[in-house]
């Protein structure tokens, strides 16, 4: 049978799209990335009286509008001595039609649209399997790297600047049942639990842990210690 496949690195390991139609699972990397919070999310901000609220003058203006805290997501970054582990999801050919559509709205890709106007962009790239060490090209969508895209965070935004975006966009409360996405903290501890199921202490996530730890606060209950990296 063929097969078509994608790349899940964040929240797409865990809750895949057509779960019902997914063939196979497996552990793999992609080579020249690593992982970075480096999208601005509004699907995963909180109201400002709902949050924790703690460093409104010090992030960004770009991270608080109408009334909302702006969060971070999860992307990658180009880099030639890394690679991002994450799985493989392997899928029947006659879903692909139907697989693409609501991947890409999920992650907001709009083909044909002005290109600054897309969180990411979906590629075609060689990632390797854990368990074989075989090639397969999947899909996989990739922060978008355009210097004017309205959801890209650049380097110029530090390690302390990003803890606190999420420190903002945590709910002071419990999460919301009916909250539409987790959160701020809870977004960010979510994938580092996850991810260790699968044994992958990721370094990128560890440092952004402990960014947060180091400014104290209510917020720090909800961050466990960061791990040593194993990739």
């Amino acid at each position: 049978m063929e097969l078509i496949h994608q790349f899940g690195y964040g929240s797409l390991i865990f809750a895949p799209e057509l779960p019902d139609r997914l063939l196979g699972r497996a552990l793999a990397t992609l080579p020249g990335y690593r992982r970075s919070f480096n999208k601005r999310s509004r699907a995963r901000a909180c109201p400002r009286a709902l949050s924790f609220d703690a460093f409104p003058d010090v992030v960004p203006a770009a991270f608080c509008q109408d009334g909302q805290h702006l969060s971070l997501a999860l992307g990658t970054v180009p880099d030639p001595t890394a690679s991002l582990t994450g799985v493989l999801l392997s899928y029947p050919t006659e879903v692909e039609a139907e697989l693409t559509a609501r991947s890409d709205a999920r992650e907001g890709y709009v083909p044909g649209r002005a290109r600054r106007l897309n969180g990411y962009l979906p590629a075609q790239l060689g990632v390797l399997r854990a368990d074989t060490g075989a090639e397969v090209t999947a899909t996989v969508y990739l922060s978008n790297p355009d210097p004017d895209g309205i959801y890209r965070v650049g380097e110029e935004v530090d390690l302390r600047t990003r803890a606190m975006i999420l420190i903002n966009a945590t709910p002071r409360g419990a999460e919301d049942a009916d909250a539409t996405a987790v959160r701020g903290l809870h977004y960010l501890e979510g994938v580092r639990r996850d991810l260790r199921t699968l044994g992958i202490v990721d370094g990128a996530l560890e440092a952004i842990a402990a960014a947060v730890l180091a400014l104290p606060g209510p917020w720090t209950a909800l961050v466990a210690a960061p791990e040593r990296a194993t990739f």
